[in-house]
C-alpha cells in the first residue's frame, strides 16, 4: 500500500555542508529545513565517496562509486 512506503526528500546543495540552522549554525535561518529535520530523519553521521563535490554528487545520483 502507498502508506507503507516512506516519503523521501533528498536535498542536495552545492558547497553548503552542514552550515544550516538545524545543524547548529544559528546565523543561518532555515525554518522549513528545521521543520523537516524535526519531523523526519536528520543525518548526523555520513560519509562521501570523494573529497571533491563533483564525483560525490555523481555517485549519489548514479549509485556508482569511484575506483
Amino acid at each position: 500500500m502507498a502508506q507503507d512506503r516512506p516519503n523521501i526528500i533528498w536535498l542536495m546543495a552545492e558547497d553548503i555542508g552542514p552550515d544550516i540552522e538545524c545543524y547548529g549554525m544559528q546565523a543561518v535561518k532555515t525554518p522549513n529545513l528545521n521543520k523537516l529535520a524535526k519531523t523526519g530523519i536528520k543525518f548526523t553521521n555520513a560519509f562521501c565517496t570523494n573529497p571533491i563535490c563533483s564525483p560525490s554528487r555523481s555517485a549519489m545520483m548514479t549509485g556508482v562509486h569511484q575506483k
